[in-house]
């Protein structure tokens, strides 16, 4: 049974989707998000734009413009087109425009994210509140606070979490109270800063010895093998462990069982994740934030889902978090737009 509301005539809708991406993991799960959100089955359709496509996505609207890097894969080929098509970021936009037109409108459109183009070329756009700041939308427009996850409450229920994923959480810290600490690194625009980290370490530390807790270091992809040893240096063993990428991520276990999390900045996913699980998200910046990252975290905070890493420290209260769970809406949404 699906979990989100549809009007009678369009229950069967969609009866073919699919998420296209070229693979990178903080767009693709975006896309993914709203699959499972809808309840709902896609292929995940692999594929890399044009260059051209991915500078300038407007020109996929152009009859007979080529779509695809190299030969015309067989998807395209066949000319066989799904009732949905979700896609994410401006590398995609051109691929969503060019679907949409070779379907002959007959494929339903939703692109995630911002891509700087007229709303018309799109059926829906799901834009983080950050890229609309004056809040003015176009009609077939509608705002996230959040990153889009996949995370829902079920999966932080000690039932859902795997053996193998609880295995790479070490019993001296599983069994005390500890603090997940989840680590990003550089951005496309910023390095990781020397000073901004040291001090983000030693708060980290600061807050350990406050709750009396342990520490459970969770890095990501983005996170450099140096950064972890100045991390790993600076709180030392004690009560303090970080994961060695080795076996089931317990990034899920990590959530579910901590009594607090900490997030670098640079991360919208991660902390659009973290806000689901009603523990304190603390934030805390490793690398210089500006523009659509600093406008994010400054809604985060203001709207109560998290606070500063800072404040926590320097003697403000930690309050009860505003929990962020929003993409049952987004469903109910995209079905009454869409699915008529």
């Amino acid at each position: 049974m699906r979990s989100h509301p549809q009007h009678e005539d369009t229950a069967s809708w969609p009866n073919s989707a699919w998420v296209m991406s070229d693979g990178t993991i903080g767009m693709l799960s975006q896309s993914l998000a709203v699959v499972r959100a809808m309840d709902i089955h896609a292929d995940d359709i692999r594929l890399s734009a044009t260059p051209l496509l991915r500078l300038f996505p407007r020109l996929a609207s152009i009859p007979g413009w080529q779509l695809t890097w190299g030969r015309e894969p067989d998807w395209l080929k066949q000319a066989v087109y799904p009732d949905l098509l979700i896609t994410t970021g401006k590398r995609m936009a051109g691929i969503s425009i060019g679907i949409r037109r070779r379907s002959r409108g007959r494929t339903k459109t939703i692109h995630i994210q911002d891509p700087k183009l007229p709303a018309r070329f799109f059926d829906l756009l799901i834009l983080p509140r950050h890229d609309r700041p004056n809040g003015v939308l176009a009609e077939n427009e509608l705002l996230s606070t959040g990153s889009l996850n996949r995370i829902i409450t079920s999966d932080l229920l000690p039932s859902a979490l795997s053996p193998d994923e609880l295995a790479n959480i070490p019993d001296t810290i599983r069994n005390d109270r500890f603090i997940a600490v989840m680590i990003g690194g550089a951005t496309k625009h910023s390095p990781v800063s020397d000073s901004q980290l040291a001090r983000f370490i030693a708060q980290t530390h600061q807050l350990a010895n406050q709750l009396k807790a342990s520490l459970f270091i969770l890095p990501s992809r983005r996170t450099p093998a140096h950064i972890l040893k100045q991390i790993e240096a600076g709180l030392g063993t004690n009560r303090c462990h970080i994961w060695d990428g080795e076996g089931d991520n317990p990034y899920l276990a990590a959530l579910a069982l901590s009594s607090a999390i900490i997030v670098t900045e640079d991360s919208v996913n991660m902390t659009s994740e973290a806000c689901i699980t009603g523990k304190p998200v603390l934030t805390a910046p490793v690398t210089s934030l500006s523009g659509r990252i600093a406008s994010f975290h400054h809604h985060m905070q203001a709207d109560g889902h998290t606070m500063r890493l800072e404040d926590a420290v320097s003697g403000t209260q930690i309050a009860a978090p505003v929990i962020l769970d929003e993409m049952a809406s987004i469903a109910s949404q995209i079905y009454r737009r869409l699915a008529s």
